[in-house]
């Protein structure tokens, strides 16, 4: 893979045209993200662009957390589903 692939340059005026679609191109860009609160010695990590953009402010914990809930709504709303199609 050549090196553009993984260096782009991310225009604010292109996104709000773009949308979702312009924001996706650049979901599985590699990004440096700030893991700690950046009051001790700095701590980064590299991940995808979609997942430091997914995880903003959230400590690893709250990110963890929130995607937690994220699923058991998902589950328990799935569930609701089959109880209303078995009535």
């Amino acid at each position: 893979m050549g090196s553009s692939q993984y260096l782009r340059i991310y225009d604010n005026e292109e996104a709000k045209k773009g949308g979702r679609a312009y924001k996706r191109q650049f979901a599985d860009l590699p990004t440096v993200d700030h893991v700690d609160d950046g009051l001790g010695a700095p701590n980064f990590v590299i991940c995808s662009w979609q997942t430091n953009d997914s995880k903003s402010d959230l400590t690893h914990d709250e990110l963890l957390d929130f995607c937690r809930a994220i699923l058991d709504h998902h589950a328990s709303s799935a569930r609701r589903d089959d109880t209303r199609r078995e009535e």
